[in-house]
């Protein structure tokens, strides 16, 4: 059976109880036990808001196949009231709760609706910190780079994010 990396975030409502939420359905719907990292606080990436994220990383196991787990995911999401992630620009916009498949098992998934390894986990500190809080020595299918060097990589960057532990 796969084991699976997810990332829950929210920047909207009362954000831990959401993410909860959704941790707990994801366990249940899976019927799976679920790790479930601290969760930490960082500003929104890849536009402006005034509403921080925060993120959860959940290490778990599936027989789902990969994009019938989307959907599942994607049915949490509206669920808990998450509406569509981008606005009709398609930039991104504020959410009550975002779930990403960061990798499923070590499988190279590149269809139109999922791509795992999830293609900007590398950019991206509140992915990596969470995740490597679960899993330091995750091995990317494609770089070969574990979790803790992804981060270690992003840390050294010129331009970053930094994210807080809540």
């Amino acid at each position: 059976m796969p084991r699976i990396g997810l990332n829950i975030g929210s920047n909207l409502g009362n954000r831990l109880q959401i993410i909860t939420d959704a941790a707990e359905r994801i366990a249940q719907l899976l019927n799976s036990e679920v790790r479930l990292s601290h969760p930490y606080e960082s500003k929104a990436w890849g536009y402006q808001s005034d509403n921080p994220f925060l993120n959860v990383a959940i290490e778990t196991e599936t027989e789902i196949p990969a994009e019938e787990l989307l959907k599942v995911l994607r049915s949490i999401e509206i669920a808990l009231g998450s509406g569509e992630h981008r606005n009709a620009d398609g930039s991104y916009a504020d959410r009550l709760v975002d779930i990403d498949i960061i990798y499923y098992g070590d499988s190279i998934i590149s269809s139109d609706t999922l791509v795992t390894p999830h293609p900007r986990m590398e950019q991206r500190e509140f992915v990596l910190v969470p995740l490597c809080e679960l899993s330091p020595q995750w091995k990317h299918p494609i770089s070969g780079l574990t979790a803790e060097e992804m981060l270690k990589n992003l840390q050294n960057a010129p331009k970053r994010t930094t994210i807080i532990p809540v």
